[in-house]
């Protein structure tokens, strides 16, 4: 499979498993850049963009980095691997979940559903 294989079956799996599914997008961690994205709703490319920006920012941003760095000293650590690996918020309405993904972790894996839903029952679902 090449990479936009990969990215759209991910897109589909997240809209068929996750429960009141409202948009998922795959984003590059390296350039902060929206791979591709899927919604229920239209939403202007801009505004998506700018969120995979700041999505990236969760988890590379200058004050995350420094936190990962000062965890590495204190711990005595060499290896320059990600330290957080997933990002949950709760916004009024809805679910947020989003997770550095692969071997490199340089990719972010996003999905947004309805306030109900909780991680717990969608994310072991999707890496299985």
């Amino acid at each position: 499979m090449n990479l936009a294989q990969v990215v759209e079956t991910t897109l589909k799996s997240f809209r068929h498993n996750v429960p009141e599914y409202l948009a998922s997008g795959i984003v590059d961690m390296s350039t902060g850049m929206l791979l591709d994205a899927d919604t229920v709703d239209s939403h202007p490319r801009e505004i998506l963009d700018v969120l995979a920006a700041a999505t990236a920012d969760l988890f590379q941003g200058r004050m995350v980095t420094q936190v990962e760095e000062l965890w590495r000293e204190r711990r005595g650590l060499t290896e320059r691997d990600r330290y957080f690996e997933e990002v949950l918020i709760f916004s009024r309405n809805l679910v947020h979940l989003s997770s550095a993904a692969g071997a490199t972790r340089r990719s972010l894996l996003e999905w947004s559903a309805g306030a109900p839903s909780t991680s717990g029952c969608c994310w072991p679902r999707l890496i299985t």
